[in-house]
């Protein structure tokens, strides 16, 4: 794959999807990888697809273009005449559901132009010539900040990715269809971005109630000296929580359980200065929520 720096920049619509071109030696070329968000196809797939065609692999360049943020972004670039070809090629089954239906009639399309076009010697798109490019008006904002914006979706979507809590999958989530929303796009579906962690185990759901309730009791369980975090020593629990006539999980139990717990979510275990006691004692730590140590 050819390296190259694009710098001029262009915005034009594909199929109804927005997207940043860059000009290689004067020929519009896209980056991939915003089609593919933009359909909900998963990117190492296609890159490695790219990596076996012949002829799309002989064409494919590796751009850099910088953002409105002032940032440089470097993007594996198709020709953008291309690109049909390469949507024609693409598993219908593999994009987002909301697509899959206009993917499957497009390429249905391709086919009877691929007829037309060796046995009649011709192919007429009844949309006109204009429609055959598929470039319309761009979202009217600069393509420094589309380039930009693009970024960002980007960068939302790989932590979506590893992310596994379902608040923050949400969270993170409505910034990205925001995003979208300013590109004039539709965000893939969350569900097709990572997944979220399974809900907890009865155990862990019944322990974190009994913590709660302990400290409502005024029990100083928490030896943590930051307010971010939770140092419990499981043996103080599960005594504590026998005086109230509560009830815990073995600590065998939950200490193979406890591991996944997502929130508060699992830090270590670990010896750390009581915050109580004023000696080191030995904890299982939690984040409460995000940032701090114990």
């Amino acid at each position: 794959m050819a390296e190259t720096t694009a710098t001029t920049l262009a915005a034009v619509e594909f199929h109804g999807a927005t997207l940043v071109t860059t000009l290689v030696d004067g020929v519009p070329h896209v980056a991939l990888k915003t089609v593919c968000e933009a359909i909900g196809l998963n990117w190492d797939g296609q890159r490695q697809r790219l990596a076996r065609d012949p002829v799309l692999s002989s064409v494919a360049v590796m751009t850099t273009a910088t953002g409105g943020d002032g940032k440089t972004y470097e993007m594996t670039s198709l020709p953008l005449k291309l690109l049909n070809g390469w949507l024609f090629g693409v598993d219908a089954n593999r994009v987002a559901p909301e697509v899959r239906d206009r993917l499957i009639e497009y390429q249905r399309e391709c086919y009877d132009v691929l007829a037309d076009y060796w046995q009649k010697g011709s192919a007429t798109n009844p949309r006109g010539a204009a429609a055959s490019l598929m470039i319309g008006q761009s979202t009217g904002l600069p393509t420094t900040q589309l380039v930009a914006l693009q970024a960002q979706g980007w960068k939302i979507i790989d932590r979506l990715k590893a992310e596994t809590v379902r608040e923050l999958r949400a969270d993170l989530y409505q910034q990205l269809v925001r995003i979208y929303s300013d590109m004039a796009m539709t965000a893939p579906p969350l569900d097709a971005i990572g997944q979220e962690a399974p809900d907890a185990a009865a155990e862990v759901v019944e322990f974190w109630t009994v913590f709660k309730a302990l400290e409502r009791l005024g029990h100083p369980v928490n030896h943590s000296r930051n307010p971010e975090l939770v140092a419990l020593k499981l043996d103080q629990v599960a005594t504590l929580a026998q005086q109230e006539g509560l009830d815990v999980a073995p600590a065998k139990t939950l200490k193979r359980l406890l591991r996944a717990s997502r929130s508060p979510r699992f830090v270590d275990v670990k010896s750390i200065n009581s915050a109580h006691a004023g000696v080191t004692v030995h904890c299982w730590v939690f984040r409460a929520q995000e940032g701090g140590a114990a």
